[in-house]
């Protein structure tokens, strides 16, 4: 248990370039309030600004709490976060053809079958030191509506639907059996 002792909003001045915002070094200010009331504030991205003009918009907000108490965790809370860590240091994401990943779309749970040097699928996010063939279960599955773009638009896709009919590539996170020890 903690309270909030402090509340400070965090605000930077930023240097317009069209439409993308460049934070300028050193120009983090910290103001004490007794509440933050909105955040993020896009108050000042909403207005128009004329390029090069300099602009300071809340960017954050810092907190300092006193603890009341604190609890250690279990031998078995301790188990279940390692276990965890453990778990996510093999999960993956993944997007690939529809096909890649069987005949029929994936649901969360399903068994899976994935061959990580397929030029065809593309890793995201940490990089693996894993290739070939893995095997392992899904957990989300959803379509990218906006395969090639800058950033990802997923949508819910109905599991056991056939892959054969679906153009757009599928977002997958597999989570990789773990390898036997040697």
């Amino acid at each position: 248990m903690a309270d909030v002792v402090t509340v400070y909003q965090e605000s930077v001045l930023y240097q317009v370039s069209g439409r993308v915002w460049i934070p300028m070094r050193d120009t983090m200010e910290y103001t004490r309030m007794a509440a933050v009331e909105r955040f993020p504030d896009i108050g000042a991205l909403e207005q128009e600004h004329a390029v090069g003009a300099t602009v300071r918009n809340i960017c954050g907000a810092l907190l300092g709490v006193r603890f009341r108490s604190c609890e250690e965790p279990s031998a078995e809370d301790l188990t279940a976060y390692r276990d965890g860590l453990e778990r996510a240091s093999r999960t993956v994401n993944l997007i690939g053809p529809a096909a890649m990943f069987g005949p029929v779309v994936p649901g969360r749970g399903d068994r899976l079958t994935v061959d990580l040097s397929d030029s065809r699928l593309t890793l995201l996010g940490k990089p693996t030191e894993l290739s070939g063939v893995v095997h392992g279960q899904a957990g989300q599955v959803s379509i990218v509506n906006n395969p090639g773009q800058e950033s990802i638009d997923l949508g819910d896709i109905t599991p056991g639907a056939p892959t054969d009919t679906i153009d757009a590539p599928l977002y997958v996170t597999l989570t990789i059996d773990p390898q036997p020890s040697a």
